[in-house]
């Protein structure tokens, strides 16, 4: 029997300004030695691609799942799903999955507008008018309440900007090479310990433990 789930749209919190960059998580191919540290920004486009996180490795894994990105092989791990400091943070990982013997620059994948986001661009309360660099957001992502039937959407500060990552598109990732992007909603209640997490590309994941 389908359960008819109700939308919860969390539009404004206390976060203005908070808005959480994407980073880097896995080092590159074994053929790279040195392992430096990324800022949360964006690598520029003149770059080979982005550069590992010095937290490379110590992610959870909560579950690896298949797809494509810009047509190449990619897989997407779900890393957290986490309630802390009065929200819930989501944490997921695309990893260029590819393993052939062709030239590794053809088999990079561009992080673009839309890979992980709604396919909306969201309204400034202020102005009324289309924020079209929301389009970059990973807004896509949602969570699902099953004790309390709702559908949560990712939040948003007062401004109307997404507390979440960005799919840059100044970012490439090269076969081996991962970046990891975190989404922000609103805390999930307690007595609820899985909840099921929706990502573009990868589908849902169901009964994802919740920590706290």
């Amino acid at each position: 029997m389908r359960i008819l789930l109700s939308t919860l749209i969390v539009c404004v919190l206390p976060l203005a300004g908070c808005t959480i960059g994407g980073q880097p998580s896995v080092s590159p191919p074994a053929d790279t030695s040195s392992t430096t540290s990324a800022p949360a920004s964006a690598t520029p486009a003149s770059t080979v691609s982005a550069q590992p996180s010095p937290t490379a490795g110590e992610l959870p894994v909560i579950e690896v799942r298949k797809g494509t990105a810009n047509s190449e092989p990619a897989a997407i791990t779900l890393n957290e799903v986490a309630v802390r400091d009065g929200v819930t943070n989501v944490t997921f990982t695309l990893t260029n999955a590819y393993q052939g013997t062709g030239t590794p620059q053809r088999h990079r994948i561009q992080l673009r507008p839309g890979m992980f986001g709604d396919g909306q661009a969201a309204t400034d309360p202020t102005t009324g008018r289309s924020m079209t660099d929301d389009l970059y957001a990973v807004d896509g992502v949602y969570l699902i309440d099953g004790v309390n039937k709702l559908r949560y959407l990712p939040a948003r500060d007062s401004s109307g900007v997404c507390v979440c990552s960005r799919a840059d598109s100044s970012v490439f990732l090269m076969p081996g090479q991962s970046y990891t992007f975190s989404v922000t909603f609103k805390a999930i209640p307690e007595g609820v310990e899985t909840v099921g997490v929706s990502i573009p590309i990868a589908g849902t994941f169901s009964k994802v433990p919740v920590r706290r």
